[in-house]
């Protein structure tokens, strides 16, 4: 089975720094796997902006989930997105291989 991974920006926590009114400090996410049968699995994480520049600044109004999914991916490792792949993918597994109760219509019944 296929699994689709995508990112979700599922906190942001904003402040004045300097110049810059609403300037994101922080990014909470969560990396998103869902395979064919619509099983999914996530794993969440944090990233900080300690200093954000006036360069290339974004009014908070203006963002895009986009833009912050942008700034995320290009602050987590490969590595780390590596080992996010890994999590997932056992999360999704266990699912898959969950058993079926049955508590009732037993074959003898």
């Amino acid at each position: 089975m296929a699994t689709t991974y995508t990112w979700e920006i599922i906190g942001l926590k904003r402040r004045t720094v300097g110049a810059l009114s609403d300037a994101i400090v922080q990014v909470t996410w969560r990396r998103k796997g869902v395979d064919d049968g619509s099983n999914t699995g996530t794993s969440d994480g944090v990233c900080k902006f300690d200093a954000p520049s006036t360069e290339g600044f974004i009014a908070y109004a203006s963002l895009t989930e986009a833009d912050v999914i942008g700034w995320v991916t290009t602050k987590v490792s490969a590595d780390r997105i590596a080992s996010l792949k890994v999590r997932i993918d056992r999360q999704i597994a266990e699912l898959n291989n969950t058993p079926t109760e049955i508590v009732t219509d037993f074959p003898w019944s």
